[in-house]
């Protein structure tokens, strides 16, 4: 904790208890939670899901060393693309589901936490490789969270049989849903995918002009 100034201290502290107080929580509901669950897993490895998945984190991983940021390397970016992928969809669901129907349960907690969690794990690689906390923290926290919510819903697009293309978490028995063609989606995936190809392309643009 030297290493960290005193204000940061206790955000840090603050996360890292929420973080654990999650796991804990999931451990403990293992067998009823759905991010644990087999329907979670079907849903999460259709085919053109890890498709993306496997070609975000190539443009993501093969952007690190043009990024102008030294805190962006090949194993973070490994890293977080897969914690990204396998907690977004769920965290996103959740927090949508508890939102409508106002139910604000320990659930809906730790999926808000679960969130986050991509972010924080980056802030914590970077604390142990290089001894300091991130001075890029609050940045870092805003824009992940929104990269987050995209992956979200993203990995979470589908077609809603008489409702066309929407999100699958609106269905009731989410996760434990129909798979979806990706021809059926590649236009709502492509233009979500445009903020997150543009916040790379500018990382790298940036740089390759500054050289």
């Amino acid at each position: 904790m030297n290493r960290i100034p005193f204000p940061l201290q206790i955000y840090f502290a603050v996360w890292v208890l929420a973080v654990v107080a999650s796991l804990v929580w999931l451990v403990r509901h293992q067998k009823t939670c759905s991010l644990l669950g087999t329907a979670y897993r079907s849903f999460l490895f259709e085919g053109w899901k890890l498709f993306t998945f496997a070609v975000a984190t190539a443009l993501v991983t093969l952007s690190a060393p043009y990024s102008g940021d030294p805190t962006w390397d090949y194993f973070d970016s490994l890293l977080i693309s897969a914690l990204t992928f396998l907690l977004s969809p769920w965290a996103v669901g959740v927090v949508y589901r508890g939102l409508v129907s106002r139910r604000f349960d320990a659930a809906f907690a730790v999926a808000c936490c679960l969130f986050f969690v991509p972010c924080w794990v980056y802030d914590l690689y970077i604390l142990l490789r290089d001894g300091i906390y991130p001075s890029t923290w609050a940045s870092n926290l805003v824009l992940s969270g929104g990269l987050i919510l995209i992956a979200g819903m993203f990995w979470n697009l589908c077609l809603i049989e008489g409702r066309g293309v929407s999100f699958a978490f609106r269905l009731e028995e989410w996760p434990d849903v129909v798979a979806t063609p990706f021809k059926k989606v590649f236009w709502p995936c492509f233009f979500l995918s445009l903020p997150v190809i543009a916040a790379i392309g500018w990382f790298v643009v940036t740089f390759l002009m500054a050289g």
